[in-house]
């Protein structure tokens, strides 16, 4: 049987269909519209990302250039170099592939010369778009490290060797050189050290027990060391007990980085104090006394500076250099130059004291508090002989100091012929500043003698040559334990001249994005 449809079921299936292709015309009318509508938004997102990342293109090129030439900081618009720098005067397109992308920097080396910074402004720019990023340029170093050292071996001149100068000739090589292990003494991390910042050894880092590295680890050991009871666990550092050890680097296995060479000497910061050439540093003449003032001045005592030129140095109150380097050199060849007894002029060693000191030598005797930025450089050796502090702390504070040693930097320690602690005696010492032994350690004089002194508090950054010992046997030996913290603030500032004679490779030690500069190129 056949059933037919009426023609008023006809016309409401028809008027149906017909209501169904008109919302789906309208919904993709209103898709249609809405991508149209959307296309420029999502164009300019898209161009907003790429301005950045086309600021960052010109930063890598001109740290790639700076790399490539390390004086190449002198060079701007108004000085360009040869062959012609487009990026300096106008636009310059990033390579590969078309993308639109074009950059322009300018660069500011007003704090190179006292902070080691060269600060580049580059803007990248798409389709009209611009942003703009101030980063930081600075040669890595020291003041990257709480702790940094060259050599992982007892210092030569600690007073341990029968022979120091045999032990300085063969001793001068890294472990994995095959550096021999008599007479050479390896100094090791051990159970109880903490290290509460980034540490860096030249050599191979040498742990016995389950001593803590809170912060980065990193070595100049490029190979790595496989533990006998399992083929496949290695590991860059080494530990006397083998497997037994149990250090706990909480950033993970040191990682190999290239050497970090230490300057030969301190005399480029020593030019700082040429007044013929304008500087305006004070230089001093052998063993010299600098009592830090709170107030932003300092009282020095030194006997045998008596040039015109640097008169205004010596005194009570002081004001600090205007550069803020102070260079204390040796006695001039042809100056005469004496001393009664066996002190030098200021009176060191005190009466009964066992160590020694020379008459004529660029000793500079050290304490106080710190308003301001200065660092103090010696011809030989630097003595913290109190309390070296700030004025303020914390992150917010301006106050930095650099301690920077030809020889050694020494906590004083005076004791007597029978290895006992006299006054006066130098109790759980707080030190603030940026320490550098170039030639030798950090170390305590007399380490191994006299009854312990408490805890040596040091916030900064510590580098030297050789490991120099603080103390024996832990809390129930002779001199400190350690209580070393990193003062970040080191991570994108300097003591003044500090950094002068590294040589590594520049890096950004800060970035940000900052708001569009004027008078940019068209």
């Amino acid at each position: 049987m056949r059933t037919r449809t009426s023609n008023g079921e006809q016309g409401v299936a028809m008027v149906t269909v017909m209501m169904i292709v008109l919302v789906l015309t309208l919904l993709m009318v209103a898709t249609v519209n809405y991508a149209v509508q959307s296309q420029p938004l999502g164009r300019r997102d898209q161009d907003w990302n790429a301005a950045l990342a086309a600021a960052q293109a010109g930063v890598d090129d001109y740290l790639y250039r700076l790399q490539q030439d390390g004086s190449y900081y002198a060079y701007s618009a108004t000085s360009p170099p040869t062959p012609a720098n487009t990026a300096f005067t106008g636009w310059t397109t990033i390579p590969g592939p078309a993308n639109q992308g074009q950059f322009h920097y300018s660069v500011d080396i007003s704090q190179f010369g006292s902070q080691g910074i060269v600060q580049v402004i580059s803007t990248g720019r798409v389709r009209g778009v611009q942003r703009t990023i101030r980063a930081n340029l600075r040669r890595r170093g020291f003041l990257d490290y709480l702790y940094m050292t060259d050599f992982e071996a007892l210092d030569p001149l600690s007073g341990y060797y029968s022979d120091p100068t045999t032990a300085a000739s063969v001793c001068d090589v890294y472990w994995w050189q095959s550096r021999p292990t008599n007479p050479c003494v390896r100094i090791s991390f051990v159970t109880g050290d903490e290290i509460n910042g980034p540490l860096h050894s030249n050599d191979t880092v040498s742990v016995n027990g389950s001593p803590d590295f809170n912060g980065p680890a990193t070595t100049g050991y490029s190979g790595r060391m496989s533990c006998p009871s399992s083929s496949t666990y290695t590991y860059r550092w080494y530990g006397l007990s083998g497997c037994g050890d149990t250090p706990q680097f909480q950033s993970g296995d040191p990682r190999t980085v290239p050497i970090l060479t230490l300057p030969a000497s301190n005399t480029a910061i020593k030019t700082e104090t040429d007044r013929a050439a304008g500087k305006t540093g004070c230089l001093y003449n052998g063993p010299t006394r600098i009592v830090l003032n709170s107030s932003g001045t300092m009282t020095v005592t030194s006997p045998f500076t008596t040039s015109a030129s640097y008169a205004s140095c010596v005194g009570s109150n002081v004001p600090l250099p205007t550069n803020g380097v102070i260079y204390v050199q040796n006695v001039p060849t042809g100056q005469t130059a004496t001393c009664s007894g066996s002190q030098n002029r200021l009176g060191y060693p005190v009466t009964g004291d066992v160590t020694t000191y020379q008459c004529r030598t660029g000793d500079v005797f050290v304490s106080g508090t710190l308003r301001g930025r200065l660092t103090i450089a010696a011809e030989n050796n630097i003595v913290i002989v109190d309390d070296t502090t700030y004025s303020t702390s914390g992150a917010a504070s301006n106050d930095l100091l650099g301690l920077i040693a030809n020889q050694f930097v020494q906590v004083y320690h005076p004791v007597n012929s029978s290895g006992n602690n006299i006054t006066p005696t130098f109790q759980d010492p707080q030190i603030s500043a940026a320490i550098l032994a170039l030639g030798h350690s950090f170390i305590v004089q007399n380490y191994d003698e006299g009854a312990k002194l408490g805890t040596l508090n040091v916030n900064g950054a510590i580098a030297q040559k050789w490991r120099g010992p603080v103390g024996t046997g832990g809390g129930s030996g002779t001199g400190y334990l350690k209580n070393y913290g990193y003062d970040t603030r080191f991570q994108y500032a300097s003591p003044p001249h500090a950094m002068d004679g590294f040589t590594a490779p520049f890096r950004v030690s800060q970035w940000a994005e900052i708001a569009n500069p004027t008078g940019l190129p068209a």
